[in-house]
């Protein structure tokens, strides 16, 4: 009896070591303004996150009013390999619930072939379902961060309020429609 508990000892002790430790999430803090692009046919938000080998541009676009914004994002932390689609967990917060875990499409832009990850539509408050209604103001200025997660990495970016940069979206995609 002995022997045996011994022997599980060791092979739970060498499992442990063997399995990867959990790396600490790379934190990006804005290194850019929030940039707003006025289409004749959608609206989209950009702002680049991080320096040097951690920068990370993010795109947030719209095509009519709605509670969803399409995420695309560009930058050498998104490299994941080279399958077209990766499991990724995309969520805003603090204190919302998290995103559901969904493929996200791969690609390359530019003549660098920077990493490209389309995450698509996501709902500010980190729903899940059709007609959504919108986020108030209010909704929008409690969130300060969104996190994307592709393994074996997560990744923070630390937008502060996000109540003036959707309210510049939501006037632009209101414009959409009167035209």
């Amino acid at each position: 009896m002995q022997v045996r508990r011994s022997s599980f000892i060791a092979v739970f002790v060498a499992t442990a070591v063997a399995l990867p430790a959990q790396a600490a999430p790379l934190v990006l803090a804005p290194s850019s303004k929030w940039d707003m692009h006025y289409a004749d046919d959608s609206c989209r938000l950009a702002r680049v996150y991080g320096e040097g080998k951690d920068k990370v541009i993010v795109f947030m676009d719209r095509f009519s009013p709605a509670a969803r914004v399409h995420v695309t994002m560009v930058g050498k932390p998104l490299s994941t390999g080279f399958d077209v689609r990766t499991p990724a967990t995309f969520s805003f917060g603090p204190g919302l619930p998290e995103g559901k875990r969904k493929d996200a499409l791969k690609g390359s832009t530019g003549e660098d072939k920077l990493p490209t990850l389309f995450i698509g539509p996501s709902d500010l408050l980190n729903r899940e379902g059709e007609d959504l209604s919108p986020q108030t103001p209010d909704d929008e200025a409690k969130i300060t961060q969104f996190a994307l997660t592709i393994r074996p990495r997560q990744i923070v970016f630390q937008s502060g309020s996000l109540k003036a940069p959707m309210a510049a979206l939501r006037a632009c995609t209101d414009s959409l429609v009167k035209e």
